[in-house]
């Protein structure tokens, strides 16, 4: 291995975790570089510093977590931490020189790494796009096995998931509409999406469709989804085998054969985790209730976007 190292700054739930670990993957295979992980600003839960208080989630996954050393760390994420603590960094800068790659808007745009000479690269940022690891998503998929199996109790539920049929539809509300600030930068996609989806989706199926609704409001589901055109059915799970609720929703959604997701990069995972080659995904054409963020690149070509 060489002694070169890749440190991915972690921010955000489950999914956006996802996406900057796979990010840090493609550029780590790149340079041959160990990848580590700065969980300090994911972990900081001082008051105002996040809209949504998050958690390290890709335990989820069998793949080696090394936090990155203090001192780096402390180098990148003064912010908020003092006068003494920004008098540090300016000092680490200069004993531990790096390469930090910014992301500089949502859009995608080519990382280069040849000029990246440093002995260190800490990459930073959201990096919401399948194109900053398509050329090794062998190595993502890899590293994003699963730690646990599912319990048996989940067997019919499952073999249901992968039925032709069946289409796993994602609902994701919560934050998206009770934070001001996510409601109007992301925001729920709307009934009107789900229509949409369900009618592209015969397009490309055949009828006789089941629905399985996985949300963080199964209450507004129960009383707004009566209009899918067949049987529905809606999972609700609590901690199971030492796994964490949210951890067995996106776990069982992964195992799905086709998908209706929600703007949520959580749902987004699990349907690119999908093992079915011959899966179809729909997903929402207006990513984000802002429409001057570019999302273009955000799912894959073969995802139908409506």
């Amino acid at each position: 291995m060489s002694s070169r190292k890749v440190i991915v700054s972690l921010l955000g739930g489950l999914g956006n975790q996802c996406f900057q670990m796979a990010a840090g993957i493609s550029i780590a295979r790149q340079c041959n570089a160990e990848i580590l992980v700065d969980t300090g600003l994911l972990l900081d839960h001082a008051p105002g510093r996040h809209a949504v208080n998050r958690k390290l989630d890709l335990n989820i996954f069998d793949i080696p977590l090394i936090e990155a050393p203090l001192l780096m760390r402390i180098r990148n994420n003064a912010h908020g931490l003092g006068y003494d603590a920004k008098v540090l960094t300016r000092i680490l800068k200069k004993l531990f020189p790096l390469d930090l790659v910014c992301e500089n808007s949502f859009a995608w745009r080519p990382i280069d790494i040849y000029p990246l000479q440093g002995h260190v690269i800490y990459l930073q940022g959201l990096w919401q796009s399948w194109r900053y690891f398509n050329e090794y998503q062998h190595e993502v998929r890899s590293a994003f096995t699963f730690a646990r199996k599912l319990p048996a109790e989940f067997d019919s539920l499952i073999e249901v998931l992968q039925a032709d049929s069946t289409i796993a539809i994602h609902v994701r509300r919560g934050d998206y509409v009770a934070n001001p600030k996510d409601a109007s930068t992301i925001g729920f996609v709307g009934l009107g999406y789900y229509r949409r989806a369900v009618a592209a989706l015969a397009r490309h199926l055949n009828s006789g469709f089941r629905f399985v609704v996985f949300s963080d409001d199964l209450t507004w589901c129960a009383s707004n989804l009566n209009w899918l055109p067949g049987p529905l059915s809606f999972v609700e799970v609590s901690p199971c085998n030492n796994i964490l609720p949210h951890h067995l929703d996106f776990q069982l959604l992964s195992t799905a054969r086709n998908f209706i997701i929600s703007n949520s990069s959580f749902a987004w995972w699990a349907a690119w985790l999908s093992r079915y080659s011959d899966k179809v995904v729909v997903a929402p054409f207006h990513w984000f209730n802002d429409l001057s963020i570019d999302s273009s690149q955000l799912c894959p070509p073969s995802w139908i976007r409506v």
